[in-house]
């Protein structure tokens, strides 16, 4: 842990304080969610598949995971951190948990969120037709930006027919 020496200021008082990077992390992690009312803390920041994911030490990590190790204990190797809270985007620690894969995909059939597409055909043609750039929209139907590219571009999605093409002006 390093600590580090930042000024603060608040009127009348100039003063100096040392504040470890954990505590810096914790503090943009507070910043960006916000309280849902079933305790939810939803990270507002970066997404990836419906995850939040925050940048540390050059890494993209997944912010629950991130969240878990700063207010809990360290992730023992193997494991994975699971959401009681079946919200992806929650990073409060007291709806997290360490467990097996194995457990985690009995938590993904018991939820019945298995066997499913990310989108729907209706949410692809509405993609297509959308003028919003790719991040809004990932982030709006909880999915990668690489979803909303490949489902655009037809990558994807290929038995979904494209819209009618407009002229460009």
């Amino acid at each position: 842990m390093i600590d580090r020496d930042i000024l603060m200021v608040s009127s009348p008082h100039v003063e100096h304080r040392k504040v470890s990077d954990d505590d810096l992390l914790r503090a943009t992690i507070m910043n960006k969610t916000v309280v849902t009312d079933a305790g939810c803390w939803e990270w507002q920041g970066s997404k990836s598949y419906g995850y939040g994911v925050i940048m540390r030490n050059r890494q993209r990590l997944r912010v629950h995971r991130v969240a878990y190790e700063l207010w809990c204990d360290p992730i023992p190797k193997g494991m994975v951190i699971r959401h009681k809270c079946d919200n992806p985007c929650c990073v409060n620690p007291s709806h997290l948990e360490t467990g097996t894969q194995a457990e985690n995909i009995r938590d993904i059939v018991s939820r019945g969120r298995h066997g499913r597409t990310k989108l729907t055909k209706e949410q692809v043609k509405a993609v297509r037709a959308s003028a919003e750039p790719n991040r809004a929209l990932a982030d709006r139907y909880g999915v990668g930006i690489i979803a909303i590219r490949r489902a655009r571009s037809g990558q994807t999605w290929k038995h979904v027919p494209h819209g009618p093409k407009t002229q460009g002006v």
